[in-house]
């Protein structure tokens, strides 16, 4: 499936930044692939607005973003002919060999860490990319006045008079998906019926079901486990489903645009006293300068409950952690997400964009595998001898026989982490062991 408006946002952006009118490779992409077009249109964006000045190195911007163009599209060809593995394998050389050059540096490292997100490497994933949001001195707040509240039992409270509740994510910490799949059950008691989600494709309708979901349902990010197992679990609540990110592309103004028709339309329109949870990622939550949330709410004249979980996470090196994240959980020492109140006031770092921040404690680790990762299933323990002692192999749970059926859960086996577990419930039907030499598949019961 194309989407020519990315693809030529993308050039147009490039030919601006470096200020040029010579053709570049970037305008004669093949348009094959939207999924993996479309991410990395924003990932090329955001390395591009953090390197601005040509003291990365002694070429100048010009000349590293013609390198860029050069490096970048061959790898993304290669890159559609290959397994998840594959991939993994590929970029970790690419971020190796490009160190030099920041535009394919960061662009490989992001792309990197979906795919370990999707793998279930999320040592892996948090290793690979770091998001680190720009938090100045008024960040650091007077904590005395503050107490920590879980956020489920708090922003279920705060979403009982409210009509839209948008929570957004980093798209490879899959943690954040957790936090949605917890309020759902709460949300649907107080009256929410609609469950809209930036990483659906326009007609996906015919590949979620309720105990499976299909490649072609959406985008990257719907690959990896946890934000599957949240559509299924939404889905057999009973929420309606809704697709809202598609349409024109040409600016970010004009996507966040379209995505507000889209679910103004496909809501509002028809029902205006309709109760919404929206899932997106990062920055569409934001309540000015036209993003999403923002361009909602002066069309349906509803203000938005706007919840951030990208702020405040951990680092895979501590040392590097914002001072005000290790101020936080020094104080206040909670196993959960939390949120911070004092009195009426929830604690946001930036009010004027969105109404408050969820912070999430550092992860704690069960048979190699997030807690928060467990989603009430019952685990496995897994080691290399499961993928015929050949290393890396990723280990996928199948609950559907269906072959175009994605895995619910999966867990990336290297030489750095030879042991794990495994997600396994009822539905669970076997599982596949993938390495670059084979594909081997396992009775579920012939776990221990």
């Amino acid at each position: 499936m194309a989407d020519i408006n990315t693809a030529s946002f993308l050039a147009l952006f490039v030919k601006q930044k470096i200020n040029r009118e010579n053709k570049l490779i970037v305008s004669e992409l093949e348009l094959t692939n939207f999924k993996r077009i479309f991410m990395y249109k924003w990932l090329l964006i955001s390395t591009l607005l953090v390197f601005t000045s040509p003291s990365y190195s002694a070429k100048s911007n010009e000349e590293l973003l013609k390198e860029f163009n050069k490096i970048y599209f061959p790898v993304h060809q290669e890159l559609q002919e290959k397994s998840l593995l594959e991939k993994i394998i590929l970029l970790e050389e690419k971020v190796s060999e490009y160190s030099d050059n920041p535009f394919a540096f960061s662009t490989f490292k992001q792309l990197l860490a979906t795919d370990k997100s999707v793998a279930g490497d999320y040592l892996g994933a948090l290793e690979s990319y770091e998001f680190k949001p720009k938090l100045d001195e008024q960040t650091f707040l007077d904590m005395k006045s503050f107490k920590a509240v879980e956020a489920i039992k708090a922003i279920t409270e705060l979403s009982k008079n409210r009509q839209i509740v948008m929570v957004n994510e980093a798209h490879h910490l899959a943690q954040h998906r957790v936090l949605t799949y917890d309020l759902l059950s709460n949300l649907w008691e107080q009256g929410f019926r609609y469950f809209a989600v930036e990483a659906l494709a326009e007609n996906f309708e015919g590949f979620i079901t309720s105990d499976q979901i299909e490649e072609n349902a959406g985008s990257t990010y719907i690959e990896e486990t946890t934000f599957a197992q949240l559509l299924i679990h939404a889905k057999n609540i009973g929420f309606k489903l809704i697709s809202y990110d598609y349409g024109d592309k040409s600016t970010r103004k004009d996507r966040e645009r379209s995505a507000a028709q889209n679910l103004y339309e496909k809501i509002f329109s028809h029902d205006k006293a309709a109760k919404v949870l929206i899932h997106v990622g990062y920055s569409h939550i934001k309540e000015k300068e036209g993003w999403l949330a923002e361009i909602l709410r002066d069309k349906t004249a509803i203000d938005p409950l706007t919840i951030n979980q990208t702020d405040f996470v951990e680092y895979a090196n501590r040392s590097e952690e914002p001072d005000i994240y290790k101020q936080i959980l020094e104080k206040y020492d909670l196993d959960t997400p939390f949120i911070l109140k004092s009195k009426d006031t929830f604690w946001s770092v930036n009010k004027d964009s969105y109404d408050l921040n969820v912070i999430w404690p550092r992860t704690e680790f069960k048979g190699n595998r997030p807690k928060w990762a467990y989603l009430n299933r019952e685990s496995k323990p897994v080691d290399l001898s499961i993928c015929g002692q050949v290393l890396p192999c990723v280990i996928e749970v199948y609950d559907s026989v269906a072959q175009e059926a994605l895995p619910s859960d999966r867990v990336l086996l290297t030489t750095n982490r030879q042991k794990a577990s495994v997600f396994i419930s009822n539905q669970s039907k076997y599982l596949n062991a993938i390495s670059t030499e084979q594909t081997k598949k396992i009775d579920i019961d012939s776990l221990k």
